[in-house]
This record gives C-alpha cells, sequence and structure tokens, in this order.
C-alpha cells in the first residue's frame, strides 16, 4: 500500500451523520424506499471500505481507492438528489 492511502480518517460517518439536518428524512426514506435503502446502503458500504483503506486495515492501489472514492462522491449526489425531491410528510 502506498503512504498516500494511509491518510488519516478517524471514523466513518453515517448518512444520518452526514446529512444531519435530514436525518428524520433519511430514516423515513430507509423504511419506506427499497430504492433508497438500497443507495444507502451502498453508500455506507463504500465509505466502509474506503475507511478501511485510508486507516491501513486493507491495502489498496491509489487508482482502487480514487475509484471508490469518486463512486462514493457520485452515490452522495445521488443521495443529495433523492433527499431534495422527496416528499415533505
Amino acid at each position: 500500500m502506498s503512504e498516500s492511502n494511509a491518510s488519516p480518517s478517524p471514523l466513518v460517518l453515517t448518512l444520518q451523520q452526514e446529512f444531519s439536518d435530514q436525518a428524520a428524512l433519511i430514516d423515513r426514506l430507509r423504511h419506506r424506499d427499497q430504492s433508497f435503502r438500497r443507495l444507502a446502503s451502498y453508500y455506507e458500504s463504500l465509505a466502509l471500505n474506503i475507511h478501511a483503506i485510508e486507516t491501513g486495515r486493507e491495502e489498496a492501489s491509489d487508482s482502487f481507492l480514487t475509484m471508490l472514492r469518486n463512486q462514493r462522491d457520485e452515490t452522495r449526489q445521488q443521495i443529495t438528489t433523492q433527499l431534495g425531491s422527496a416528499p415533505p410528510y
């Protein structure tokens, strides 16, 4: 593993932490929307994998880590879009 992969990452943020102002909406969507639930689970899986690499628990190339980060960012954007278009109830 290269040293650039070992940058400190003290914790993995859950969606509720990352979008703390929308935690209730995230909980509601997780329970009512299967598509959102899958997307949220995928996002958190990516975040855990990235954290494991960044903390040195798993080895990966820089290009693989970059790919995971890009997938996480794209998934975060999809979640942001779904949160913005969710009904307010």
